[in-house]
């Protein structure tokens, strides 16, 4: 019979049910209860169980009681075939002290070649081992290299980026000039696909001073490079600009992609084989709960030509939109981020909202100063937001809450069609679980998520809190479903 689950369609399956009834006769005062279990699994060739449904009634003094839970598979993968999310395994352990601190070791970078993925993130030096900003090499099979160190730098803060230029990996990483405190400085490294690492330190120097650079995002477009960052440029604002970089690792120059009135932080970059479409938040006005910030976008050539100098405006709706992020479908690009109801926890509760854009910059939804479509809009803590494309759908990923003592928490995804359509459960519930709830006095953070052309490989911090624990960074294949 045919089985239909979030993860595929069976045209094939076997059902097998088993029941069972019985009577229980209390001895104290007589009262018959009577019980009828029904287990109904599926199962299918090659995979096995596929589903599974349990039905419990039960009757007792007239009244009826009734339990129904409903498991399905999640993911798979059997010979050449597979769908879905596979396990979850450890990528890097020892990478820092347990702590509440949420940027250290921070943001991971990923990056592939088509067939592996360099991981780059940081690991203090307390742990004996490679320390610094260290990679690792990831295949499908979720075989790890030996942690190698790409740059001796501190980890407070941490936030790093890479791209394969089909030679070697750029890692592009924000540091700062101190142990714990000054300014955010941008510095770079060529990778190998062996793992050597082609730049002594300190590394390419990107932007460093005391103004302050940082939130480094990178893409390649086929002949270079172009990182791009927010940058303090007067002392007064932050302005999102940029620096192409060949692949010998030489600055060519530095474009300013936006100076406008009010902060520009946490770009978003994306080259979709012709140019660069780059998005950041823009804080125009008020503070706290009057906080304005919108969601704008620039197209960039690869010669570094900004066609957008006043920016596509993206999401301009009352209230504060941030955390955007870009994905593209080989047609349009899918631009994503949150809508912040409430500061007053961490993470603050949101919603996360998408618009389509065409190569031209123009939105195929509604205007601007609309919502747009409406992704996960239930009143929960929500943070971390990344977006990719992975060949068939558009996936959405996001940490939910903080400790598994207050669920839901962990890390949830929603997929959107090429059309613009949400494909799974209603925005207005939690999503699709990824990882389940953190350990105990842990959170999950900084997801990042990367497809090759055949899986994507989704990666996230472990942050231990509980004094005595280390922090580590997890990851788990997805394929397209």
């Amino acid at each position: 019979m045919p089985v239909d689950l979030t993860l595929a369609s069976f045209p094939s399956a076997m059902q097998i049910q088993v029941q069972i009834d019985f009577t229980v006769n209390l001895s104290a005062d007589n009262t018959k209860i009577t019980v009828s279990d029904t287990l109904t699994e599926w199962r299918v060739t090659d995979i096995g169980l596929i589903k599974t449904s349990e039905l419990i009634q039960s009757q007792a003094a007239g009244i009826t009681f009734t339990e129904n839970e409903t498991w399905e598979l999640v993911g798979y993968r059997v010979k050449d075939s597979a769908a879905g999310l596979l396990s979850n395994f450890t990528l890097a352990d020892n990478l820092a002290s347990a702590s509440s601190s949420t940027g250290t070791p921070g943001q991971a970078g990923v990056a592939s070649d088509g067939s592996n993925y360099l991981v780059v993130s940081c690991r203090e030096s307390s742990s004996g081992l490679p320390a610094g900003v260290i990679g690792l090499f990831v295949d499908e099979n979720g075989v790890r290299s030996q942690a190698f160190t790409i740059a001796e730098h501190s980890c407070y803060e941490f936030s790093a980026t890479a791209a394969f230029d089909g030679s070697n990996y750029l890692v592009v990483f924000q540091r700062y000039t101190s142990a714990n405190s000054g300014s955010p400085e941008i510095f770079a490294a060529r990778v190998t696909p062996a793992g050597e690492v082609l730049d002594a330190a300190p590394g390419i120097v990107i932007a460093s001073g005391n103004n302050g650079s940082q939130q480094p995002v990178v893409a390649y477009d086929g002949s270079n490079y172009l990182v791009v960052y927010s940058q303090y440029a007067d002392t007064t604002l932050w302005n999102i600009v940029a620096t192409r970089i060949n692949p010998a690792g030489q600055i060519i120059d530095k474009v300013s992609i936006n100076a406008d009135n009010g902060d520009q932080t946490s770009p978003a970059i994306l080259f979709d084989g012709r140019q660069y479409m780059v998005a950041w938040e823009n804080t125009a006005t008020g503070s706290g709960p009057s906080l304005q910030t919108d969601i704008y976008a620039a197209r960039i050539t690869p010669e570094g030509m900004v066609l957008d100098p006043a920016g596509i405006a993206i999401a301009t709706a009352p209230a504060y939109q941030g955390d955007a992020q870009i994905a593209f479908d080989g047609s349009n690009y899918l631009i994503s981020w949150r809508n912040v109801d409430s500061f007053f926890i961490d993470p603050p509760v949101s919603a996360i909202y998408s618009r389509q854009v065409t190569t031209d910059g123009n939105l195929l939804d509604a205007p601007a100063d609309t919502m747009g479509l409406a992704v996960n809009t239930i009143a929960l803590p929500k943070d971390d937001l990344a977006v990719v494309f992975n060949g068939v759908n558009y996936l959405l990923i996001w940490r939910m809450g903080a400790f598994a003592s207050d669920p839901p928490s962990g890390i949830y995804a929603a997929r959107v069609s090429t059309a613009g359509t949400l494909l799974d459960t209603p925005a207005n519930s939690n999503g699709i679980p990824v990882t389940g709830s953190p350990p105990d006095f842990s959170r999950y953070l900084h997801p990042t998520v990367l497809f090759n052309g055949k899986n994507a490989l989704l990666t996230w911090l472990n942050n231990k809190e509980l004094s005595g624990n280390q922090k580590s960074l997890q990851a788990l294949f997805l394929y397209p479903f």
